[in-house]
């Protein structure tokens, strides 16, 4: 009996070699090809601005590193989960990385579905420290298996507020992966600045899975973020006085204060569209060279009347005005280092 049984197993064995049976890796590709490509350690590409955010995915990129890195990877594919992670570390034996090790770089296939169903793989990025800026980009390089013919897909998102796939997202761009020229840079910009804005790379194929006909395998490499500075520009504003103007103190994007001849002091509290007059009681004979702000309702100013210098004081936004102090010579300069704190310079007498 024994020897009947290690006949059929031999004979298993070598009918199997001899017509070529092989095991397929449920983390490749379907793309029986070979990629010649040498791995790139020194790219170049254009840069449109500084980068605020990198990954070149040089390190482990499985599903707990990526999310000890921020990233928020989410199945939202149809029917159960394949045999594959949604994102998983990249693969050699399909092609190389676009820079640094060989297998540093993200990938995605056809079998993070069963049979025949939708693929919808998120890899939500990280939220930049500070938010993000109307004028930040996303780049990144992508492709797919040389000579594959299945039509992989990708969606790029961005989002305000959200970090999971049922929240509002806005879609900044979708494009088949590239099968014949190896690597290609893709980019991406956000639609508004928001403290919580991320972006999102979406693996998204309609009839994917391992009996499908539009999945196969891609990767994701070299990810930058990259923030261009943003042009600001001058706008004269209307101060609503014939008098001279000697000194500003900006507090925020929306006070900022002057004050200058005549014992005139003005003061906005919506980013200079208007300027409300707030030289109270301040004495009319004083000319105000210097001010400083703490913010919109307590400032110091200094001004001179005839020989003598005096530091001014509010502390309910202009109404009333205290002489703080008097003495003889010139005031140069004024800074509060808190709203309780400040430091004056001037010139001696004579």
């Amino acid at each position: 009996m024994k020897n009947k049984l290690f006949l059929f197993l031999s004979l298993i064995v070598m009918v199997s070699v001899l017509i070529g049976l092989t095991i397929e890796d449920p983390w490749g590709s379907k793309t029986q090809t070979t990629d010649n490509q040498i791995n790139v350690n020194t790219p170049v590409h254009v840069s449109y601005g500084t980068p605020v955010y990198t990954d070149d995915f040089d390190g482990v990129n499985d599903t707990t590193a990526l999310k000890a890195r921020g990233y928020k990877p989410y199945y939202r594919g149809t029917g159960a989960q394949g045999l594959t992670a949604t994102w998983y570390q990249g693969s050699t034996v399909v092609f190389n990385a676009f820079n640094g090790p060989a297998t540093g770089y993200v990938a995605a296939n056809y079998n993070v579905v069963t049979g025949t169903n939708n693929i919808d793989s998120w890899l939500v990025l990280p939220r930049l420290a500070g938010g993000t800026l109307a004028t930040d980009s996303l780049f990144f390089y992508e492709r797919s298996a040389t000579g594959s013919t299945f039509p992989d897909s990708v969606r790029v998102m961005y989002s305000s507020n959200d970090s999971v796939p049922e929240g509002v997202w806005t879609e900044l761009g979708r494009f088949k992966t590239n099968t014949t020229t190896g690597w290609q840079r893709h980019g991406f910009k956000a639609t508004a600045a928001s403290v919580n804005g991320r972006f999102a790379i979406r693996y998204c194929v309609a009839n994917g899975g391992p009996s499908g006909a539009n999945s196969d395998y891609i990767g994701i490499d070299a990810l930058t973020i990259e923030r261009v500075p943003v042009t600001r520009t001058w706008t004269e504003q209307t101060s609503g006085l014939a008098t001279t103007l000697y000194s500003v103190s900006a507090v925020s994007n929306d006070v900022a204060w002057a004050c200058g001849a005549a014992g005139k002091v003005l003061r906005t509290t919506n980013k200079g569209t208007t300027w409300t007059n707030v030289s109270g009681d301040m004495p009319v004979g004083n000319s105000l060279y210097c001010i400083f702000a703490w913010d919109a309702t307590n400032a110091l100013i200094t001004g001179i009347s005839g020989a003598n210098t005096y530091i001014y004081k509010t502390t309910n936004g202009g109404t009333n005005w205290i002489a703080a102090n008097t003495h003889a010579g010139f005031g140069d300069d004024l800074y509060m280092s808190s709203a309780t704190d400040a430091y004056f310079i001037g010139d001696s007498s004579g």
